[in-house]
């Protein structure tokens, strides 16, 4: 019988190309679409009897981000990240850091820190600068601690006064919307 425990079975014996191959049967037949994840993870980390193909990795991906799984976007933005593609990278990554992805926001704020935000045209990504340290900077007004406090700091060294002035305020207008709301 075909089902998640056969596929978790053929992973720890360590048959993953059989788990690919149940991971497909299940999608095919209407099973969690987060399953093309999980063969693009096999893929990429190259796992038992099945080779790391980044390609292939990003096939899977591509086809999971389509269904909304957020962790198969993040692994297209981490692949464009890592071969230095960054406007790609901010493509993927942007919406899944706004909605809460911690992984892809700190991989926006490391980007902004290492200053590639320079290096690429952001305006193509449909974000502004300001909108997406709003975003980050009303991430980090909630949850309000010491150590979000200083990664903000740090954040905002070298951003221009107007830009953080900016990037404040609407952080806050969607802080009270979102109370407002009832979010």
């Amino acid at each position: 019988m075909i089902n998640m425990d056969s596929a978790m079975e053929a992973e720890q014996d360590g048959n993953f190309q059989k788990a690919i191959e149940i991971y497909k049967a299940l999608i095919n037949n209407g099973y969690n679409t987060e399953l093309y994840f999980f063969i693009g993870e096999i893929y990429r980390r190259g796992r038992g009897n099945v080779s790391s193909n980044i390609d292939e990795a990003l096939k899977y991906y591509f086809k999971g981000a389509v269904y909304g799984c957020v962790d198969s976007t993040f692994r297209i933005g981490k692949a464009y990240y890592d071969k230095k593609e960054y406007e790609n990278a901010i493509k993927w990554v942007y919406d899944i850091a706004e909605k809460g992805y911690m992984q892809a926001l700190g991989m926006l704020v490391s980007m902004h820190n290492d200053k590639l935000f320079s290096n690429m045209n952001v305006a193509k990504t449909n974000v502004t600068k300001s909108d997406m340290l709003a975003d980050i900077w009303k991430e980090f007004l909630e949850e309000a601690d010491d150590d979000s406090k200083r990664k903000m700091e740090k954040f905002r060294k070298g951003m221009p006064r107007e830009l953080i002035t900016k990037a404040e305020n609407l952080a806050k207008k969607q802080i009270q919307l979102d109370k407002d709301s009832g979010y």
